[in-house]
């Protein structure tokens, strides 16, 4: 699907077990981690995704100019059904 200015990017949330995910918003220089020697890293641009337990890191963002970016992390579905 694309518009005449871009693309969008579409896609679903389904998983087997139930996922208490919400929308978070990072504002501009927002600590989100830091690196292997202890120094802060900050957000350069606002950030508005798709995270899970109202934490980061988001699951799905997209910035204040538009870029996407996606995480894609699958874990074991058999291991789920344990808890």
């Amino acid at each position: 699907m694309d518009y005449k200015d871009g693309c969008v990017l579409g896609r679903t949330m389904d998983y087997e077990v139930p996922l208490k995910y919400n929308v978070l918003y990072l504002p501009r220089n927002y600590n989100f981690c830091y690196d292997l020697t202890g120094k802060p890293l900050y957000t350069r641009y606002k950030i508005l995704g798709v995270c899970f337990n109202n934490k980061d890191p988001l699951k799905d963002g997209v910035n204040e100019h538009g870029l996407v970016g996606i995480t894609n992390a699958f874990s074991c579905p058999w291991k789920l059904q344990d808890r």
